[in-house]
């Protein structure tokens, strides 16, 4: 009788923690938009950065937060020479990243907060470096 007891007892324990188990599905984002079109940083990206929904420039300043991002050159400068822009691997650019929800960094997602850039913004920025980040 005592093992008749255990037995069930563990087929008890058996079914509850199978039946608490359970699978969490992440959904993956997706992709963003190809950009097939030319881009340019002055006609597509800076103006990106400076629109008021999301002016990195209230940050990203001369003598602000790098990097600097206060005009269209220092801007352009400073992301294609200062390491956040590779054109090898453009999806691992440290720009693009940044304002994707990917980035980790100790701000969060850029811009701090939000609004964030649209699927489609990042997608302009990918495209822009993919295309070899021109002026």
């Amino acid at each position: 009788m005592r093992n008749k007891i255990t037995l069930h007892h563990l087929l008890l324990v058996g079914a509850v923690a199978l039946g608490s188990c359970q699978k969490e599905y992440v959904k993956a984002p997706p992709p963003p938009p190809v950009i097939t079109r030319s881009v340019t940083f002055t006609a597509d990206i800076y103006p990106l950065l400076t629109a008021a929904a999301h002016n990195c420039t209230d940050c990203h300043n001369s003598g602000g937060q790098a990097p600097d991002l206060s005009t269209d050159n220092s801007a352009f400068t400073t992301l294609t020479t200062g390491g956040y822009v590779n054109t090898s691997s453009p999806s691992s650019s440290t720009f693009y990243i940044a304002v994707t929800p990917v980035y980790t960094g100790s701000s969060g997602q850029m811009y701090p907060g939000g609004p964030y850039l649209t699927t489609s913004e990042q997608a302009t920025i990918l495209a822009w470096i993919t295309q070899g980040a021109q002026h």
